[in-house]
Protein backbone atom coordinates (compact mmCIF):
# COMPACT_ATOMS: atom_id res chain seq x y z
CA UNK A 1 0.00 0.00 0.00
CA UNK A 2 1.71 3.25 -1.22
CA UNK A 3 0.14 6.37 -0.55
CA UNK A 4 1.80 9.02 -2.78
CA UNK A 5 1.04 12.55 -2.53
CA UNK A 6 -0.28 14.73 -5.41
CA UNK A 7 2.49 17.47 -5.44
CA UNK A 8 5.39 18.04 -7.22
CA UNK A 9 8.17 15.31 -6.53
CA UNK A 10 11.94 15.58 -7.26
CA UNK A 11 13.99 12.81 -9.19
CA UNK A 12 16.85 14.92 -10.22
CA UNK A 13 19.77 13.53 -9.24
CA UNK A 14 17.83 11.18 -7.18
CA UNK A 15 14.64 13.54 -6.53
CA UNK A 16 11.63 12.63 -8.63
CA UNK A 17 8.32 14.85 -8.61
CA UNK A 18 5.71 12.48 -7.18
CA UNK A 19 2.91 15.20 -8.23
CA UNK A 20 3.33 17.16 -11.54
CA UNK A 21 1.27 19.43 -12.89
CA UNK A 22 -1.96 18.79 -10.35
CA UNK A 23 -1.79 14.92 -11.39
CA UNK A 24 -2.93 12.53 -8.98
CA UNK A 25 0.43 11.18 -7.13
CA UNK A 26 -0.62 9.80 -4.09
CA UNK A 27 -0.98 6.11 -2.71
CA UNK A 28 -0.75 3.53 -0.74
CA UNK A 29 2.36 1.19 -1.19
CA UNK A 30 1.90 -2.16 1.41
CA UNK A 31 -0.04 -1.89 4.37
CA UNK A 32 -3.15 -3.70 4.45
CA UNK A 33 -7.06 -3.59 3.20
CA UNK A 34 -9.36 -1.05 5.35
CA UNK A 35 -12.85 -1.14 5.70
CA UNK A 36 -15.23 2.50 5.47
CA UNK A 37 -16.62 1.21 9.04
CA UNK A 38 -13.20 1.74 10.63
CA UNK A 39 -12.93 5.23 9.02
CA UNK A 40 -16.75 6.76 8.29
CA UNK A 41 -15.13 10.10 8.12
CA UNK A 42 -12.96 8.78 5.03
CA UNK A 43 -13.70 10.50 1.56
CA UNK A 44 -12.60 9.64 -1.86
CA UNK A 45 -12.37 13.24 -4.02
CA UNK A 46 -13.25 12.77 -7.27
CA UNK A 47 -12.68 14.68 -10.46
CA UNK A 48 -14.28 13.09 -13.96
CA UNK A 49 -16.12 9.97 -11.56
CA UNK A 50 -12.40 9.26 -11.23
CA UNK A 51 -10.49 8.86 -7.58
CA UNK A 52 -7.85 12.18 -7.81
CA UNK A 53 -7.14 12.16 -3.80
CA UNK A 54 -8.55 11.39 -0.32
CA UNK A 55 -10.50 13.71 2.17
CA UNK A 56 -11.48 13.89 5.94
CA UNK A 57 -15.31 14.45 6.72
CA UNK A 58 -15.01 17.63 8.92
CA UNK A 59 -19.14 18.40 8.95
CA UNK A 60 -21.56 16.40 6.92
CA UNK A 61 -21.17 19.44 3.84
CA UNK A 62 -17.22 19.49 4.43
CA UNK A 63 -14.43 18.23 3.25
CA UNK A 64 -11.19 18.55 4.05
CA UNK A 65 -8.10 17.67 1.28
CA UNK A 66 -4.97 18.95 -0.07
CA UNK A 67 -4.49 22.36 -2.06
CA UNK A 68 -2.68 20.76 -4.65
CA UNK A 69 -5.58 18.58 -5.76
CA UNK A 70 -7.47 21.35 -7.39
CA UNK A 71 -4.89 23.11 -9.55
CA UNK A 72 -1.46 23.38 -11.22
CA UNK A 73 1.55 25.78 -9.59
CA UNK A 74 2.52 28.72 -11.81
CA UNK A 75 5.81 30.49 -11.43
CA UNK A 76 6.01 34.42 -10.67
CA UNK A 77 9.25 36.04 -12.83
CA UNK A 78 10.35 37.63 -9.58
CA UNK A 79 10.69 34.56 -7.55
CA UNK A 80 11.60 31.71 -9.76
CA UNK A 81 11.77 29.19 -6.77
CA UNK A 82 8.20 29.69 -5.27
CA UNK A 83 5.19 28.36 -7.30
CA UNK A 84 2.19 29.44 -6.51
CA UNK A 85 -1.17 27.25 -7.13
CA UNK A 86 -3.76 28.31 -9.77
CA UNK A 87 -6.79 27.17 -9.23
CA UNK A 88 -8.41 26.12 -13.07
CA UNK A 89 -11.04 23.72 -12.50
CA UNK A 90 -14.52 24.52 -11.89
CA UNK A 91 -16.39 22.70 -8.05
CA UNK A 92 -18.65 21.12 -10.84
CA UNK A 93 -16.45 18.71 -12.12
CA UNK A 94 -15.94 17.34 -8.69
CA UNK A 95 -17.36 14.84 -6.35
CA UNK A 96 -17.19 13.23 -3.53
CA UNK A 97 -17.86 9.46 -2.41
CA UNK A 98 -18.04 8.32 0.86
CA UNK A 99 -19.29 5.09 2.65
CA UNK A 100 -17.71 2.08 0.82
CA UNK A 101 -14.52 1.02 0.97
CA UNK A 102 -15.02 -0.59 -2.52
CA UNK A 103 -14.73 2.58 -5.18
CA UNK A 104 -16.29 -0.24 -8.22
CA UNK A 105 -19.13 -1.99 -5.83
CA UNK A 106 -22.42 -0.43 -5.88
CA UNK A 107 -23.78 -0.07 -2.36
CA UNK A 108 -26.73 1.12 -0.69
CA UNK A 109 -24.34 2.23 1.96
CA UNK A 110 -22.47 4.50 -0.61
CA UNK A 111 -22.87 8.27 -0.56
CA UNK A 112 -21.77 10.20 -3.69
CA UNK A 113 -22.38 14.40 -3.33
CA UNK A 114 -21.40 16.98 -5.74
CA UNK A 115 -19.13 19.94 -5.02
CA UNK A 116 -20.50 23.13 -5.20
CA UNK A 117 -17.14 25.24 -3.93
CA UNK A 118 -13.32 24.31 -3.63
CA UNK A 119 -11.35 26.51 -1.90
CA UNK A 120 -7.60 26.60 -1.60
CA UNK A 121 -5.35 27.68 1.69
CA UNK A 122 -4.64 31.30 0.80
CA UNK A 123 -0.52 29.92 1.49
CA UNK A 124 -0.62 27.23 -0.34
CA UNK A 125 2.42 26.89 -2.92
CA UNK A 126 5.27 25.00 -3.78
CA UNK A 127 9.24 25.80 -3.07
CA UNK A 128 11.87 23.46 -4.34
CA UNK A 129 9.40 20.75 -4.82
CA UNK A 130 8.28 21.26 -1.47
CA UNK A 131 4.39 21.75 -0.78
CA UNK A 132 3.86 24.41 1.87
CA UNK A 133 -0.02 25.17 3.92
CA UNK A 134 -1.49 22.05 1.18
CA UNK A 135 -4.99 22.36 2.70
CA UNK A 136 -7.93 22.49 0.38
CA UNK A 137 -11.47 22.13 0.57
CA UNK A 138 -14.51 20.54 -0.67
CA UNK A 139 -18.36 21.89 0.18
CA UNK A 140 -20.76 20.06 -1.58
CA UNK A 141 -24.16 20.86 -2.73
CA UNK A 142 -26.02 19.25 -0.48
CA UNK A 143 -25.43 17.48 3.21
CA UNK A 144 -23.91 13.56 3.76
CA UNK A 145 -26.95 11.60 5.66
CA UNK A 146 -25.18 10.67 9.22
CA UNK A 147 -24.63 6.58 9.42
CA UNK A 148 -22.79 4.25 10.27
CA UNK A 149 -20.56 4.29 7.20
CA UNK A 150 -20.27 8.46 7.22
CA UNK A 151 -19.43 10.29 10.21
CA UNK A 152 -17.74 13.10 10.12
CA UNK A 153 -14.50 13.49 11.89
CA UNK A 154 -14.31 15.51 15.29
CA UNK A 155 -11.26 17.62 15.51
CA UNK A 156 -9.74 18.33 19.16
CA UNK A 157 -9.85 22.12 18.92
CA UNK A 158 -9.46 25.01 16.75
CA UNK A 159 -7.41 26.75 18.60
CA UNK A 160 -4.17 26.46 17.19
CA UNK A 161 -1.93 26.44 20.43
CA UNK A 162 -3.84 23.60 21.62
CA UNK A 163 -3.43 21.37 18.89
CA UNK A 164 0.45 22.00 17.99
CA UNK A 165 0.66 21.10 22.09
CA UNK A 166 -1.18 17.95 21.10
CA UNK A 167 0.56 16.79 18.48
CA UNK A 168 3.82 17.68 20.15
CA UNK A 169 3.09 15.02 22.56
CA UNK A 170 2.62 12.30 20.32
CA UNK A 171 6.21 10.31 19.88
CA UNK A 172 7.63 7.67 17.64
CA UNK A 173 5.42 5.08 20.18
CA UNK A 174 2.45 6.61 18.91
CA UNK A 175 -0.04 4.46 17.09
CA UNK A 176 -0.45 6.41 13.81
CA UNK A 177 -1.85 5.40 10.13
CA UNK A 178 -2.40 6.64 6.79
CA UNK A 179 -5.40 5.99 4.66
CA UNK A 180 -5.93 5.82 0.97
CA UNK A 181 -6.82 4.56 -2.24
CA UNK A 182 -3.49 5.36 -4.06
CA UNK A 183 -1.86 3.32 -6.28
CA UNK A 184 0.04 0.20 -4.90
CA UNK A 185 2.97 -0.85 -6.93
CA UNK A 186 5.35 1.60 -8.30
CA UNK A 187 4.31 0.21 -12.19
CA UNK A 188 0.69 1.33 -11.62
CA UNK A 189 -0.91 4.47 -12.18
CA UNK A 190 -4.66 3.40 -11.79
CA UNK A 191 -5.94 4.25 -7.67
CA UNK A 192 -6.66 1.23 -5.67
CA UNK A 193 -10.13 0.17 -6.15
CA UNK A 194 -10.17 -0.90 -2.58
CA UNK A 195 -9.43 1.65 1.03
CA UNK A 196 -5.96 0.39 2.44
CA UNK A 197 -3.98 1.60 5.47
CA UNK A 198 -0.55 1.53 6.38
CA UNK A 199 1.20 2.38 10.03
CA UNK A 200 3.07 4.86 10.81
CA UNK A 201 4.84 6.85 13.06
CA UNK A 202 6.06 10.71 13.76
CA UNK A 203 9.66 11.94 13.87
CA UNK A 204 11.08 15.04 14.88
CA UNK A 205 11.90 17.72 12.33
CA UNK A 206 15.89 17.51 12.99
CA UNK A 207 15.49 13.50 12.82
CA UNK A 208 13.52 13.87 9.70
CA UNK A 209 16.44 16.74 8.02
CA UNK A 210 18.93 13.87 8.94
CA UNK A 211 17.31 11.32 6.54
CA UNK A 212 16.62 13.60 4.11
CA UNK A 213 20.56 14.19 4.08
CA UNK A 214 21.40 10.44 3.97
CA UNK A 215 19.54 9.94 0.89
CA UNK A 216 19.64 13.59 -0.67
CA UNK A 217 22.70 15.22 0.55
CA UNK A 218 22.26 18.97 1.10
CA UNK A 219 19.05 19.20 -0.56
CA UNK A 220 16.24 19.89 2.14
CA UNK A 221 18.66 19.43 4.97
CA UNK A 222 17.99 22.88 6.66
CA UNK A 223 14.32 23.13 5.43
CA UNK A 224 12.27 24.17 7.93
CA UNK A 225 9.49 21.91 7.88
CA UNK A 226 7.55 23.40 10.76
CA UNK A 227 7.62 26.59 9.65
CA UNK A 228 6.05 25.44 6.45
CA UNK A 229 3.25 23.83 8.27
CA UNK A 230 4.72 20.62 7.61
CA UNK A 231 5.26 17.11 9.61
CA UNK A 232 7.15 14.01 8.87
CA UNK A 233 6.34 9.98 9.43
CA UNK A 234 8.21 6.96 8.39
CA UNK A 235 6.58 3.43 7.82
CA UNK A 236 6.34 1.32 10.58
CA UNK A 237 6.49 -1.58 8.38
CA UNK A 238 9.77 -1.03 6.24
CA UNK A 239 8.11 0.16 2.70
CA UNK A 240 4.86 0.67 3.36
CA UNK A 241 4.28 4.69 2.41
CA UNK A 242 1.96 6.62 0.87
CA UNK A 243 1.86 7.63 -2.87
CA UNK A 244 0.06 8.73 -5.80
CA UNK A 245 -4.13 9.13 -4.91
CA UNK A 246 -3.65 9.46 -1.24
CA UNK A 247 -2.72 13.18 -1.21
CA UNK A 248 -5.09 14.63 1.09
CA UNK A 249 -5.66 11.54 3.28
CA UNK A 250 -5.88 11.72 6.97
CA UNK A 251 -3.00 11.07 8.94
CA UNK A 252 -4.36 9.77 12.54
CA UNK A 253 -2.73 8.80 15.32
CA UNK A 254 -5.09 7.32 18.16
CA UNK A 255 -8.13 9.69 17.76
CA UNK A 256 -6.72 12.69 16.68
CA UNK A 257 -5.93 13.52 13.18
CA UNK A 258 -2.69 15.54 12.95
CA UNK A 259 -1.57 15.93 9.07
CA UNK A 260 -2.93 15.25 5.41
CA UNK A 261 -1.02 13.74 2.95
CA UNK A 262 0.66 16.20 0.96
CA UNK A 263 4.00 15.07 -0.53
CA UNK A 264 7.13 12.58 -0.38
CA UNK A 265 10.19 12.31 -2.85
CA UNK A 266 9.53 8.19 -3.45
CA UNK A 267 7.36 5.67 -2.78
CA UNK A 268 8.13 2.32 -1.01
CA UNK A 269 11.79 2.94 0.14
CA UNK A 270 12.18 1.84 3.61
CA UNK A 271 13.59 4.90 5.59
CA UNK A 272 12.03 7.73 3.47
CA UNK A 273 10.15 10.19 5.28
CA UNK A 274 6.31 11.35 4.38
CA UNK A 275 5.35 14.86 4.57
CA UNK A 276 1.96 15.65 5.79
CA UNK A 277 0.07 19.32 5.90
CA UNK A 278 0.26 19.98 9.73
CA UNK A 279 -3.62 19.81 11.11
CA UNK A 280 -2.53 22.91 14.00
CA UNK A 281 -2.12 25.03 11.17
CA UNK A 282 -5.17 24.55 9.56
CA UNK A 283 -7.65 24.91 12.08
CA UNK A 284 -7.94 28.78 12.32
CA UNK A 285 -7.96 29.44 8.65
CA UNK A 286 -10.69 26.49 8.89
CA UNK A 287 -12.37 28.54 12.15
CA UNK A 288 -12.23 31.65 10.07
CA UNK A 289 -14.09 30.09 6.86
CA UNK A 290 -16.87 28.70 8.94
CA UNK A 291 -17.54 31.96 10.62
CA UNK A 292 -17.43 33.54 7.46
CA UNK A 293 -16.96 32.75 4.01
CA UNK A 294 -18.96 29.05 4.55
CA UNK A 295 -21.17 30.55 5.82
CA UNK A 296 -23.61 31.27 2.76
CA UNK A 297 -22.77 27.85 1.32
CA UNK A 298 -23.64 25.93 4.17
CA UNK A 299 -26.38 25.89 5.69
CA UNK A 300 -27.13 27.41 9.71
CA UNK A 301 -28.06 23.85 10.65
CA UNK A 302 -24.81 22.07 9.39
CA UNK A 303 -22.88 24.50 10.07
CA UNK A 304 -24.16 24.56 14.21
CA UNK A 305 -23.63 20.66 13.95
CA UNK A 306 -20.05 21.48 13.14
CA UNK A 307 -19.71 23.00 15.88
CA UNK A 308 -21.91 21.15 18.47
CA UNK A 309 -19.64 18.04 17.23
CA UNK A 310 -16.45 19.55 18.34
CA UNK A 311 -18.21 20.53 21.70
CA UNK A 312 -19.64 17.63 22.52
CA UNK A 313 -16.27 16.18 21.89
CA UNK A 314 -14.66 17.86 23.82
CA UNK A 315 -16.82 17.89 26.84
CA UNK A 316 -16.61 13.76 26.78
Amino acid sequence: MVLYRSAKWLILLGFLPLVNNGQNEDKIIGGKLSSVGAAPYLASVQQFKQHKCGGTLLSLSIVLTACHCFGTFYTKPYRPAMKFINVSSPASEYRVHMGHPDLATKSSRRQIRQAKKVLVHPKCKSFKGALEWDFGIVVTVMPFNQTTDVCPFRLFTLNKMLYEERITELTDRSQCSVLGWGITSLDSRLPSRYLKTAKMKLINHKYCRHLMRLKFGKLLSLHDFGGRAQICAVAVNGTDSDCLGDSGGPCICGKYIVGTVSYGFACGQEGLPGIFAKLSDFVEWYQDLIGGTLRSSVSKRQTSLAFLTIITFLLE
